[in-house]
């Protein structure tokens, strides 16, 4: 394009932008996607169906592939792009250029895209019927998986439930929650008169930052959990029942738990009699599901 008919473009995008229009798809077709500003990329985003029909078809996939390096480049930046922008790449990569449709982590470290970790919050049963024979295996079963779960960079969180025993406990650090070494040393007695669950998710309802939940418990709950506060940033809600439990608790309060979070939380109840499982099922769903992009960029990982 010679320098006078770059002049004309730039002063009719001036005089849109001046007029309160778009930007005339002519100029953003001509810009370097690379080296535009982030505004000027912004608009190319806007207009990105139409910028790639009218480009010649053998110049297509170049083009996408080349938007599509950028918008991962802002990504990693944590800038934000509007979600039904970034579809519209996700379609035409997928059809100009399928492979890179599927990104694994490599991909994703390569273009300094973060991924995200849920923290996982524990909520521990400390009544006294949970002061059985199986309690100190049951522990030491719960400390091995988080212990696992953490040295993959997942934040472990516990909250003791039952009567004033265990609220004294939390009072005594400041209301918040136990970390995973503070458990694991405490050696905490289920020593509760009652099974008061509502306390506990009192106490995380005010989590900053995205998590998923473990509720350990017989189920032989004393307080109305029909009252309990809800969990704004809860991800996830797994029932454990301990081999003591009642045949059946982990679907009895269901519905109660399921009311206080969000419609789409996955509520996972492991029974008694697949407690044996446990590492598995937690463990499995959590890989499968806990990681995720922080800019909601759609992918794929193996």
């Amino acid at each position: 394009m010679s320098r006078r008919a770059k002049q004309i473009l730039a002063a009719e995008a001036r005089k849109a932008a001046d007029g309160n229009s778009f930007v005339p798809v002519l100029f953003l077709s001509e810009l370097d996607v690379s080296k535009c500003s982030q505004e000027q990329f912004l608009e190319i985003l806007t207009h990105f169906n139409e910028l790639c029909a009218n480009r010649p078809v053998d110049q297509r996939s170049t083009y996408v592939e080349q938007v599509y390096h950028r918008l991962l480049h802002l990504l990693s930046q944590k800038v934000t792009i509007p979600f039904d922008r970034i579809v519209a790449i996700v379609k035409q990569l997928i059809l100009y250029c399928p492979v890179m449709a599927i990104l694994t982590l490599d991909d994703l470290k390569k273009f300094d895209v973060q991924m995200e970790k849920r923290s996982l919050i524990i909520h521990f049963d400390m009544s006294g019927s949970m002061n059985v024979a199986g309690f100190n295996p049951l522990v030491q079963t719960i400390i091995g998986l988080c212990t696992k779960l953490q040295s993959q960079g997942i934040q472990v969180h516990v909250s003791l439930f039952g009567d004033d025993n265990q609220e004294r406990i939390h009072d005594a650090i400041g209301g918040r929650l136990l970390t995973l070494d503070e458990f694991s040393k405490g050696k905490c007695v289920p020593n509760g008169g009652g099974t008061n669950f509502c306390p506990s998710f009192r106490r995380t309802r005010q989590f900053s930052t995205p998590y998923d939940a473990i509720i350990v418990s017989d189920g032989a709950f004393t307080g109305s959990i029909s009252q309990l506060t809800f969990q704004e940033q809860c991800h996830t809600v797994f029932f454990v029942a301990p081999p003591w439990s009642p045949l059946g608790v982990e679907e009895k309060h269901a519905k109660a738990i399921a009311s206080s979070v969000h419609p789409n939380v996955p509520y996972i109840g492991i029974a008694s009699e697949k407690y044996p499982q446990l590492d598995t099922i937690i463990e499995g769903f959590l890989h499968e599901h806990h990681f995720f992009c922080s800019s909601t960029w759609l992918c794929y990982y193996w």
